[in-house]
């Protein structure tokens, strides 16, 4: 049982990343100058030199709010909740 629960959030949880990035990279294809203004943050904030931290995501507003349009936007899950 518990194996199944564990691939079970696996499975769900690769779905819903792999919608979200679907949806953000389509986005961004179609709106250039975001995306510009994405990399000068990701460039700012983290630079070339190192991975991204999970604390990074502090220090990158436009990156935060970028991502939080994209789920508003479109639904990441078939069936969702309606929303306003």
């Amino acid at each position: 049982m518990l194996e199944g629960n564990i691939n079970m959030f696996f499975v769900a949880g690769s779905s819903t990343v792999l919608t979200s990035l679907e949806w953000a990279t389509l986005i961004l294809a179609t709106h250039p100058k975001v995306q510009k203004k994405l990399q000068q943050e990701i460039d700012d904030i983290i630079g070339k030199e190192r991975s991204p931290k999970y604390v990074d995501r502090n220090r990158m507003p436009y990156l935060q709010a970028f991502m939080w349009e994209v789920w508003r936007f479109r639904t990441i899950t078939p069936i969702n909740l309606p929303r306003k």
